[in-house]
């Protein structure tokens, strides 16, 4: 915005200048001629103010096709990482091959995305994803569409924990689409969206995975105060 400024200025110190004056020697301009060049002035003027008018609406429209949101309308920049959300070893069943916290691939229009798996048995399995966005409105719209993948699950009198400050939250067990019993959860704060799920069964009861989900919670509770 510095720059606009200093181009108007100039522009506009340019309009103002004293008229170069030829009447020391030959007479003053003929009053037609000092218009014209006012004319030409004017239309520089002009021609600049509608250039970086137009520069300006291509940077504010390709900043919300980025991030869905302009300046004081975005997501408060949080003081911490994504990666400080891990889930401890400690919640998985024993003997689990746990991996790291990955960047996602594909973040769906998240500023930040990234994903943990955990595979246990034989066909143990959780899911653990991350995405941070810069829009309310993102979040919220990634939020809804988990949930409505979700409709087919329903809750369970063991994954009973019940959030107090996320701004939506859902927890429920049921058959998934891809295959097998499941049990999942979905928690945002502001333009932060959790999603864990897991393949419930004797190593990672629903119990458990309750436990998992209140930890969860209540790490992003302590972030957010």
């Amino acid at each position: 915005m510095t720059l606009i400024f200093l181009v108007f200025r100039a522009v506009a110190g340019l309009l103002n200048e004293p008229q170069s004056s030829m009447g020391d020697v030959h007479g003053s301009q003929m009053p037609h001629q000092r218009g014209k060049e006012q004319l030409i002035k004017k239309s520089l003027l002009f021609g600049i103010a509608s250039i970086v008018t137009i520069f300006v609406i291509c940077i504010l429209s390709f900043k919300f096709m980025t991030d869905g949101c302009i300046g004081i309308f975005c997501v408060e920049e949080t003081d911490f990482s994504v990666y400080e959300l891990d889930i401890p070893d400690t919640y998985f069943p024993v003997d689990s091959t746990i991996n790291e916290l990955l960047p996602l691939s594909e973040p769906m229009g998240a500023q930040e995305a990234v994903n943990k798996t955990v595979y246990w048995g034989e066909y143990g399995i959780a899911v653990y994803n991350i995405h941070s966005f810069k829009s309310t409105n993102r979040a919220s719209s990634m939020f809804d569409a988990l949930q409505n993948d979700a409709s087919r699950f329903r809750s369970h009198k063991d994954v009973n924990y019940s959030s107090q400050k996320a701004d939506q939250y859902f927890s429920g067990c049921g058959f998934s689409e891809f295959g097998g019993y499941r049990c999942a959860a979905f928690i945002r704060y502001e333009g932060l969206v959790i999603s864990l799920s897991a393949r419930t069964d004797s190593q990672m009861t629903e119990e458990q995975f309750n436990q998992v989900v209140k930890f969860v919670d209540e790490l992003l509770s302590q972030r957010y105060d």
